[in-house]
């Protein structure tokens, strides 16, 4: 749809292949900065939630600061991406401002989560979730209004860190209704707290599926993209569009062009 994807749930049944459920897209400025730089994708993320994105203000100089509101403002492409919503919350905790290598911030985060679980356990007093998962969506504004107010409220940054991970943890079995088997990918799954919270609430009511022998990272894009053409997968189309995207743009995937990559990487 013209958007860039990265928080994602896929139904995949009779050799097809259909996106179900996202999360709700926010601005990417910047080109490659936001990912970059947690404090521009915390800003980016809270966009819907502008009263309290004052919080970060601190983090950026005047220009800065009127700058890339500005860019918020008439943005024209969108994302999903959980991995910036991983960094997204490290900045608004305080914990990772700029990253000087990929993933530093989601590193951070998961280490003051695990700070958590290694006191409490896995468990936790609810999910950030409660609410507004429908209509084939995830409410980003919702878990980031809600983890701001619990910022403001005083609660210790290790809980807000470990709440975060465990609403993940519930979204996913809200979202996988009547099926038997789950497959996890995308970077955010070399979280190993992640991982293991996700083994503690669901072994035994699903069969879980996680990489073994490749990387769960984006160097595995191409693999998929391989066996997406030698199964002869069919995508079933995105339905509708979201500001910022070209209406006439086409959400399937045109087979000439998969058999030239295809081709191409042979």
């Amino acid at each position: 749809d013209g958007n860039i994807w990265g928080g994602e749930f896929f139904n995949y049944e009779n050799n097809a292949i259909q996106r179900i459920i996202h999360f709700d897209y926010f601005p990417t400025v910047a080109g490659d900065k936001t990912a970059l730089e947690p404090r521009i994708a915390a800003l980016c993320a809270l966009h819907e939630v502008p009263e309290r994105s004052v919080l970060l203000k601190e983090k950026f100089t005047s220009a800065e600061w009127n700058n890339y509101r500005s860019l918020i403002k008439t943005a024209n492409l969108f994302t999903s991406s959980v991995g910036r919503i991983f960094d997204a919350v490290a900045s608004m905790l305080g914990i990772c401002d700029k990253q000087t290598y990929e993933g530093e911030a989601a590193m951070y985060l998961q280490t003051l989560a695990e700070d958590y679980v290694a006191e409490n356990g896995l468990t936790m007093d609810g999910s950030y979730f409660t609410e507004g998962v429908h209509l084939n969506r995830v409410p980003t504004a919702i878990l980031m209004r809600c983890i701001v107010l619990d910022i403001e409220n005083g609660k210790a940054r290790n809980y807000i860190a470990a709440k975060f991970h465990y609403s993940l943890v519930c979204l996913i079995g809200s979202i996988a209704i009547d099926v038997n088997y789950i497959c996890f990918s995308g970077g955010v799954f070399q979280n190993a707290l992640l991982v293991d919270w996700v083994k503690n609430k669901y072994a035994g009511k699903y069969h879980l599926c996680f990489h073994q022998e490749l990387s769960p990272n984006d160097e595995n894009i191409s693999f998929g993209q391989m066996v997406y053409y030698e199964n002869k997968i069919t995508t079933v189309p995105v339905i509708g569009q979201v500001k910022g995207n070209n209406p006439e743009a086409d959400s399937d995937n045109d087979p000439k062009d998969i058999k030239k990559i295809y081709d191409s990487a042979i």
